[in-house]
């Protein structure tokens, strides 16, 4: 019995070594890893960018892929990166998809609606009223959350 409680007593007192021996615990850390990499990564990609006057490449399909991916798992940081340095991506539409708002609807991303809501004017209007991706009319954003909803509330 003194073994045992001995065994515990050391496993608390030195919580780094259970880490690896739980693998829920390592997938999260390694899953938290991977997103503080590719922050650093798209933070890097702007500034460079930036400095080399390379507007060219965030008019790019690579672009509206980052801010489609960004907006529809929630990734606000990439977002904030991204529009800190090329404000003018807000307007990037993406196919078959719509704007970052329609997108953040569209996959109930809370977190990156609100953002867009807190920025400025701009983004504001394309919260009050978003271009359809399906049809050529403006279908404004509380329809198509609604819309949305009602998907939701019809599944048994």
């Amino acid at each position: 019995m003194e073994i045992q409680y001995g065994m515990h007593l050391n496993m608390v007192s030195s919580p780094c070594k259970l880490i690896p021996r739980v693998p829920s615990i390592k997938l999260v850390r390694d899953a938290k890893l991977k997103h503080v990499s590719a922050v650093r990564l798209v933070e890097f990609l702007c500034s460079q960018a930036l400095a080399n006057n390379d507007s060219e490449f965030w008019r790019s399909f690579a672009s509206v892929n980052v801010i489609f991916d960004a907006a529809s798992s929630g990734i606000v940081e990439i977002l904030r990166i991204c529009f800190r340095f090329f404000p003018d991506m807000v307007w990037n539409h993406m196919p078959h998809g719509g704007y970052a708002t329609q997108i953040a609807i569209e996959n109930r991303q809370e977190k990156v609606f609100s953002f867009l809501c807190k920025m400025p004017t701009i983004s504001k209007m394309q919260v009050m009223q978003v271009e359809s991706g399906y049809r050529q009319d403006y279908v404004a954003s509380s329809h198509l959350a609604a819309k949305f909803a009602f998907q939701v509330e019809s599944i048994p």
